[in-house]
């Protein structure tokens, strides 16, 4: 008698990539303390800035050729129903990653969401050998 079992193989086994510890930043600003002019003199005006966000994740190179550019998507799922979608971001990463070497990328901008039930993959990875490995995007 033969047992066998079918493991399914997620996408980031295949590009030799693990992602790890996605964040998310809702005011980047903040940490510069740059919400007024810092003046006491009455004719110069205010600064004032939209929040700003910063989306980010770790991305390790487990395989043995050297990573040239790489694109992920940054979800973001809805509060209370953790299998929801509710944003996806596609970030293109013209990052060198070499063997073995671990990287945070990010991406500054306005981006929707809550700094809850996070989850980035990725979806393309162009190693510095000409070849490419490209995985399903996310349908949202």
């Amino acid at each position: 008698m033969i047992f066998s079992m079918i493991i399914g193989v997620s996408a980031q086994t295949a590009a030799n990539v693990e992602v790890s510890d996605p964040q998310f930043v809702w005011n980047v600003y903040s940490k510069y303390n740059i919400g007024t002019a810092n003046s006491t003199s009455s004719n110069r005006a205010a600064l004032s800035f939209d929040p700003v966000q910063e989306i980010s994740a770790g991305f390790r190179n487990t395989g043995t050729k050297a990573i040239q550019k790489i694109s992920w998507e940054f979800i973001t799922h809805k509060v209370g129903e953790p299998k929801k979608i509710e944003y996806v971001y596609t970030v293109n990463s013209k990052r060198a990653i070499a063997p073995s070497e671990t990287v945070r990328l990010s991406k500054t901008g306005v981006f929707w969401g809550r700094g809850v039930n996070l989850e980035a993959r990725v979806v393309r990875v162009e190693y510095a050998d000409g070849s490419v490995w490209e995985g399903a995007r996310t349908k949202n």
